[in-house]
């Protein structure tokens, strides 16, 4: 079984950005970009046989069998969650939870926008 954590780049710094700056016509405007990106991130999962565990915000855990899920899948993930709400999206992979989120945090800390896995998963 394999296990991805995506997680929004800045989006929340963003978004209080936009909120201070007393927007709220574009805080809507943001907000719904990024629920709709997640939700393209779902779909497009959910349509390759993943099991969507945890979903909000600009978080999304998922788990597959080996192999549904391929690198080309994850980089269209990722191309059209920018492309919908011109965030980038950060993602770890691993055989479990914790390896999951971990390698998700070496993701960001690496500088965002980018995929971390410590397996061969997407070959």
């Amino acid at each position: 079984m394999i296990v991805a954590h995506f997680d929004g780049d800045d989006v929340g710094p963003v978004f209080e950005l936009i909120l201070l700056d007393n927007k709220l016509d574009r805080a809507r405007e943001y907000s719904r970009s990024v629920a709709q990106a997640l939700q393209y991130v779902r779909n497009f999962l959910e349509e390759l046989g993943a099991e969507i565990i945890a979903y909000g915000g600009d978080d999304l855990v998922a788990c597959w069998k080996a192999g549904s899920v391929t690198e080309v899948d994850i980089k269209l993930i990722r191309s059209s969650f920018f492309d919908i709400c011109g965030r980038t999206i950060s993602v770890g992979i691993g055989v479990n939870s914790h390896d999951a989120t971990s390698n998700l945090r070496r993701a960001k800390l690496l500088g965002k926008d980018r995929v971390v896995s410590a397996i061969a998963m997407l070959r």
